[in-house]
């Protein structure tokens, strides 16, 4: 009787673990890289200046203009119409990404110079 209690207590853990650990991936795969997003844009959009690009969740492209603490002024469009927008309604900002990209270029660049010149170091 007292084994079968045991192989029956010893299911029950290894049910558990089982359990905690699909928790765990889950975790892992989806919850830890939704986190590294969501400060990506919060940072991205803390760091929007006037005279960046920008393009918004509802995909309107415009230029800002104006700053405040949870608002954004831009000018878009030919007859430079401006719009204030909710800073957490940027989707993303252009300019920043074409800065990004040069910095990257100019690294990328500076070490394949550095790798021509076998005697720097």
């Amino acid at each position: 009787m007292n084994t079968m209690l045991e192989t029956a207590g010893g299911a029950n853990m290894s049910s558990t673990f089982i359990l905690i650990l699909m928790l765990v991936v889950v975790y892992a795969i989806i919850i830890i890289p939704q986190r590294r997003r969501s400060k990506s844009e919060e940072k991205m959009r803390a760091e929007v200046e006037i005279g960046d690009e920008i393009v918004t969740i509802g995909g309107i492209v415009g230029i800002v203009v104006g700053l405040k603490e949870d608002t954004i002024l831009i000018e878009t469009g030919n007859d430079k119409m401006r719009m204030r927008l909710l800073r957490a309604a940027v989707s993303r900002n252009v300019t920043a990404e074409e800065r990004a990209k040069e910095a990257k270029a100019a690294k990328s660049a500076a070490k394949a110079a550095e790798k021509k010149e076998p005697g720097n170091k």
